[in-house]
């Protein structure tokens, strides 16, 4: 049985204060570019969003079970330089699940 992981992830980002910053931010872009293409690759993210608030990335992880969400976690996020930190937390129970609304004509 497969299970769903929420996962967020957190990059370093500030305000550039001079040029030499300014390049620095074109970076930061360059490599948040790059990190949401790798996001892409791994066929265990199934959803990928980018956020506001304390973390910059919330993702839905299928894992088969701890031991492949963790070679996922190391192999992905632990080596990826572009992740500052992340934060894993498992469903433990569903106790609603829809996607159906009504979509209003004019």
């Amino acid at each position: 049985m497969k299970k769903s992981t929420l996962v967020e992830i957190k990059n370093e980002n500030k305000e550039p204060s001079s040029d030499h910053e300014l390049d620095r931010m074109d970076r930061r872009i360059l490599n948040i570019l790059q990190l949401e293409k790798k996001m892409q690759d791994h066929p265990e993210i199934k959803q990928c969003y980018f956020i506001s608030g304390d973390a910059d990335y919330l993702l839905v992880v299928h894992a088969t079970d701890m031991n492949h969400y963790n070679e996922f976690a190391r192999r992905v996020f632990a080596s990826e330089p572009n992740i500052k930190m992340f934060r894993s937390s498992f469903c433990l129970n569903r106790i609603k699940y829809n996607t159906h609304f009504q979509l209003e004509e004019k």
